[in-house]
């Protein structure tokens, strides 16, 4: 009778041991190498056409009404993306940057240059790829310095609530 009952004890046992085994071999986690973090193997990559790609604004000069588009922040293939589309003053070169704090992911416009008297067209976009799985507050920032060469105080752009 002894027996019997240590048998009934080990089979529950068994089962578990085995489940968490399952769980841990097949669970897609990401591990980070040894002395860095999983945030920092995020990589940022940019793409800024028309006047704004250089502070000459010599590409794409004049108002483009019908391709102007409201910044967009979505999840594509487990990649973060961003783009806009504007107008803005000739002469003024932007560059994307990123910042990532715990769950908080920013992405800045940083401009720069003089301005010109005419206005340009430029799409602004942005991919963030290797980001861990979870919850995430995305912000999006434009700041940089006024065309006078002054610091231009950040602006809130668009902000959204993503899981990846």
């Amino acid at each position: 009778m002894l027996t019997c009952f240590k048998g009934w004890i080990l089979i529950p046992l068994f089962v578990g041991i085995v489940a968490i085994l399952f769980f841990v071999l097949n669970y897609n986690y990401t591990v980070a190498p040894f002395g860095q973090s999983p945030v920092s193997q995020i990589v940022l990559s940019s793409s800024i056409k028309g006047c704004a790609e250089t502070d000459q604004g010599l590409a794409t000069r004049g108002l483009n009404e019908d391709k102007l588009k409201d910044p967009v922040i979505e999840v594509i293939e487990g990649k973060l993306s961003y783009f806009r589309a504007i107008n803005h003053t000739c002469c003024r070169k932007v560059e994307v940057q990123k910042n990532i704090e715990g769950s908080v992911i920013n992405i800045f416009e940083v401009w720069s240059g003089p301005s010109c008297r005419c206005v340009c067209f430029s799409e602004i976009s942005a991919i963030l790829a290797n980001i861990p799985t979870g919850g995430y507050t995305i912000n999006v920032f434009e700041t940089g310095t006024q065309s006078d060469g002054t610091q231009m105080e950040a602006k809130l752009i668009i902000t959204s609530e993503m899981n990846i």
